[in-house]
Formats: C-alpha cells, sequence, structure tokens
C-alpha cells in the first residue's frame, strides 16, 4: 500500500523541551557556588587575613615609633631651660645634690634601682649597649669575662657612714679586686652625659653625679667621662693610711690590694688617682 505523501505534525515532548531550556539565573548562580572550587576560597580568606594583619602590624610598629619620639621629646621638654650648657656644677647646683650626697642614711640600691639607670643609659645614650653579664648589678659584675663569679667584695649600709664596699673574704696584698674595664660605661661625649643625668630621677641623678669621674686611657690622652652601673661605684675613698685598693695607674681601671685585706674590711680607694677635668670633657 503507498504510503501517503502528508506527514504528521511531531508533538513536542515536554521534558525533552524542559531539558533543552537554559537554566534560570538562580539555577546557574547554584550552579556555579556548587561547584566553586574551595582553594580559590581558601586563598581569598588567608589574603584577608595577611592583609588585616599587616595592616595592624604596622599600625602598631608606627604607633610604638610616635611613642619613642614623644617620650624622647617630652623628656628634653621637661629638661632646664639651657641645659646643653650646663657645667658639672650647674647640675649638681640645679639638682641640689649636696643635701642627697651628704646622707649617710640613704639604702643601698635595688637590682630594680640598678636596671633603671642601665634602662635609660640604653634609651639615652647607646641603644647597643648590651646588659648580658650573668653577676646581677647588686653583686658588682663578672671579674672576668664569661665567668659569673663576682670581685671580692659586698655592698653594705653602714650606720652613720652610709654605703660601701667590703670584702666578702681574705684578700691577699697585690690580688686583683675591681676591673673597670669589664664594669664602667664611657659616655661619647658631655652632651650624651647631660642628656643621661637629665634623664633619672632626682635622686639618682644625684647619685651618678657622684660615681661619676674623668679619666685618661693613655698617657696624654683625651680624657673620658665614665661610671659605674653597679656596685663597684660605691667604692669610698679613704685617707693615705688606709687606703687599700688601687689603680695601677691613673690610666687604667684595674685596681689590686696594697695590702692584705681582711674579711668584713670596708674597700677604700684614693679618688685623686684620676684627675679631675670637667672643663676638658665639656663639662
Amino acid at each position: 500500500m503507498k504510503r501517503s505523501s502528508i506527514q504528521t505534525e511531531r508533538l513536542p515532548d515536554p521534558e525533552e523541551s524542559e531539558r533543552k531550556l537554559p537554566p534560570s539565573p538562580s539555577k546557574a548562580k547554584e550552579k556555579r557556588r556548587r561547584h566553586s572550587s574551595p582553594q580559590k576560597s581558601g586563598h581569598l580568606l588567608v589574603s584577608i587575613i595577611l592583609y588585616t594583619t599587616l595592616s595592624v602590624s604596622s599600625f602598631l610598629l608606627g604607633k610604638a615609633f610616635l611613642t619613642r619620639l614623644q617620650l624622647r621629646s617630652n623628656a628634653v621638654a621637661n629638661f632646664p631651660e639651657g641645659w646643653e650648657s650646663f657645667t658639672y656644677f650647674d647640675i649638681r647646683k640645679h639638682l641640689q645634690c649636696t643635701e642627697r650626697s651628704h646622707d649617710n642614711n640613704k639604702p643601698l640600691l635595688s637590682l630594680e634601682d640598678w636596671q633603671l639607670f642601665r634602662d635609660t643609659y640604653t634609651r639615652v645614650v647607646d641603644r647597643d649597649q648590651k646588659w648580658d653579664d650573668a653577676v646581677p648589678p647588686t653583686l658588682g659584675y663578672s671579674l672576668e669575662p664569661g665567668i659569673p663569679v663576682p670581685p671580692p667584695f659586698y655592698a653594705k649600709l653602714t650606720a652613720g657612714r652610709g654605703r660601701g664596699l667590703f670584702a666578702s673574704r681574705d684578700i691577699r696584698k697585690g690580688e686583683l679586686i675591681h676591673k673597670g674595664e669589664h664594669s664602667d660605661v664611657i659616655f661619647p661625649d658631655s652632651m650624651a652625659w647631660r642628656r643621661y643625668i637629665f634623664s633619672l630621677p632626682k635622686p639618682f641623678a644625684c647619685d651618678l653625679a657622684d660615681w661619676t669621674w674623668t679619666q685618661q686611657f693613655k698617657k696624654n690622652g683625651p680624657y673620658h667621662i665614665l661610671t659605674g652601673p653597679n656596685i663597684s661605684s660605691l667604692m669610698n675613698t679613704g685617707r693615705k693610711i688606709n687606703v687599700n685598693a688601687l689603680p695601677e695607674s691613673e690610666t687604667s681601671g684595674t685596681f689590686y690590694a696594697t695590702r692584705d685585706i681582711e674579711k668584713g674590711e670596708e674597700i677604700l680607694t684614693d679618688y685623686e688617682v684620676y684627675p679631675t677635668k670637667w672643663k676638658k670633657v665639656g663639662l
């Protein structure tokens, strides 16, 4: 039988039409969310955290820097007018140190007190100064580098006589007592010393004035300003008849016993060994 040439129109399949339709925007978005890479999301989170951390760090560092500048500015602002040209004696007069110097009942300095001297020195004079000695300043310092054994003396307050150093054992004549090269600090110039003393609390500033001296390191060499930020500064001067510890020379900081010293005896030197030349150091 001959087929008819007329072809019937095929009705669309509803399910097939639905498959061919483009996805709705909401469905496409959902599909992208399902197939988005967790690794990319993690990288984005890390980037946000790093950016936040760096921003906070930069802010804190900047704030710390500004704080240091402000502290230094405030410190200088609190210095007396014309402090840059004050002589040694001007400073003592301004601080009214006579009473402090003659007070024989002022206490020994604590570890915190000595630490204040050292921290102020690092902050004001030399930021590279290291205080890494195992012997605390309340006991002195390591007499020999790398060996945490203090010098043969200790600090004591004697009623009516004040602070001083006393032999911690019997010391024989000619024995090493003190080595300033391992104990003392040297100021680069008079301006650094002025800035340092005016940065200390008044009682400690007067102590510093008492514990500062001038010294040459070689004959006919320049004079330098020194102090000892530990109990070695409490070594008192004596009369010629009872001096028992002296440096090798006026250019040396190494002290030896000039006679036998008994345990508990006060160690006394002669301050006149080091000529006082304030003008030669700019004070």
